[in-house]
């Protein structure tokens, strides 16, 4: 398409340069000059038609730019201007992490960095109209307001040739309500619960009963709610909270009471809430709350003391509001507003325990509103909206206060997360 807007933009300079000459010559009024000037305009406007569509299809901003402001200035201004209630969309609702970075959003769905200048952090705005961030090594992805699963980087769709399948701020997908990414393949769900892949399946991990790499998404199957992918395998959830999982089972997290692999989804269990994969890990969530977990416990990522492995899924911890894993190390948020990690806990990524391994969950903070893991360590919303991260001592420490006035209807730890924003959990 470039290469169309090239030679549109050739012929419009042609026609211009013979017309302007013509005009030179005193022939402006003859029908070639007519001729001439009105091809002249009818290419430059092709072109510019043909740039507007190219620029929609890669994501492009031609007039707009990203709508930046200080959002703790702009909450503190509307809130003396006019209300708590008005003010509470520019508070912090979602925590997000991009490998070793950290984002946060509101409920205008304005997604925030942080930017540390020596003791001082400051938010600053990186993107309008998102609903859901991820990345992996090498790929990032991100739903905007619309729906459009949006791709920059690559998947290394082959371990072993190294083949690349590249992205550059490519929709692959729209009608999204969430996905799942590796540094090799990824799921998404439509709007309308239908499940996609592509990428690396060597270990049949797509669930398209195949070994066979994708270099475009395949539908898998209908009636999906949550779906999450590993390097190794995968996990999905029905409409009606039914569990199952396919690929490689060499640590036992397909959590199937066995270590046999599996090329089609076998189904594990029934009243599940939420899933998070890793590799040769599963954690998995009940309706009820339960915390369950399987595969690997080299870190300590099964939660339970050290204990013996076991082929099945293991009660890790009760009362659990939100779940997430970041390589070998693990979270959870309770009802209640405690924050929890085990696994991993090398140069402080965890908490500020000397442990490098964190054997079972351990409470790290208290009134938490949400959280994400990074590679680099924690970052949290306490219930005052306010931002917490990690530093090198594992310790967390607010680093942008609100100084908010929550409304009495937000107060109530979960009342509003889902109502105002298409938060991916």
């Amino acid at each position: 398409m470039l290469k169309l807007i090239s030679v549109l933009l050739f012929m419009f300079i042609l026609f211009a340069v013979i017309y302007l000459i013509r005009i030179k010559k005193g022939k402006a009024k003859g029908v070639i000059s007519k001729v001439l000037s009105f091809v002249s305009m009818l290419t430059l406007i092709s072109a510019a038609i043909v740039f507007v569509i190219f620029a929609k299809q890669n994501n492009l901003m031609i007039f707009g730019r990203v709508k930046s402001y200080d959002v703790v200035e702009k909450y503190q201004t509307t809130l003396t201007s006019k209300d708590a209630q008005a003010a509470y969309k520019y508070l912090a609702v979602n925590a997000f992490s991009q490998n070793g970075n950290v984002f946060f959003s509101n409920s205008e769905k304005d997604l925030f960095s942080i930017e540390q200048d020596g003791d001082k952090y400051t938010p600053k705005t990186v993107l309008n109209g998102i609903s859901s961030v991820d990345a992996s090594d090498t790929l990032k992805a991100k739903i905007n307001n619309n729906g459009e699963l949006i791709l920059d980087g690559y998947l290394l769709y082959s371990k072993y040739d190294e083949k690349l399948i590249e992205f550059k701020n490519k929709t692959i997908a729209k009608n999204v309500q969430s996905f799942s990414i590796t540094s090799n393949s990824i799921m998404y769900i439509t709007n309308d619960s239908k499940l996609y892949a592509m990428g690396f399946n060597e270990y049949a991990q797509l669930g398209d009963t195949s070994s066979k790499n994708k270099s475009e998404p395949v539908f898998i199957r209908d009636g999906v709610s949550k779906a999450e992918i590993s390097d190794t395998h995968s996990m999905i959830v029905d409409k009606f909270g039914t569990l199952y999982a396919v690929g490689d089972n060499s640590y036992s997290q397909l959590g199937n009471k066995t270590a046999i692999s599996s090329s089609e989804y076998t189904k594990i269990m029934q009243g599940v809430k939420d899933i998070k994969v890793g590799n040769y890990l599963s954690l998995v969530l009940s309706v009820n709350g339960e915390l369950y977990t399987a595969g690997t416990n080299e870190s300590g990522q099964l939660g339970n003391d050290g204990g013996d492995f076991k082929a099945e899924l293991i009660l890790a911890l009760t009362g659990v509001e939100k779940i997430a894993v970041n390589g070998a190390t693990c979270a959870a948020l309770t009802y209640d507003g405690q924050l929890y990690v085990w696994g991993d806990n090398k140069n402080h990524k965890a908490s500020e325990s000397n442990k490098e391994i964190i054997a079972k969950p351990e409470k790290i903070a208290e009134s938490i509103y949400d959280f994400a893991i990074s590679d680099n360590g924690i970052i949290a919303i306490d219930s005052q909206r306010n931002i917490l991260l990690s530093d090198a001592s594992g310790k967390l420490h607010t680093v942008i206060d609100f100084k908010a006035e929550v409304p009495d209807e937000y107060k109530d730890k979960f009342s509003d997360k889902y109502s105002l924003t298409d938060k991916k959990i």
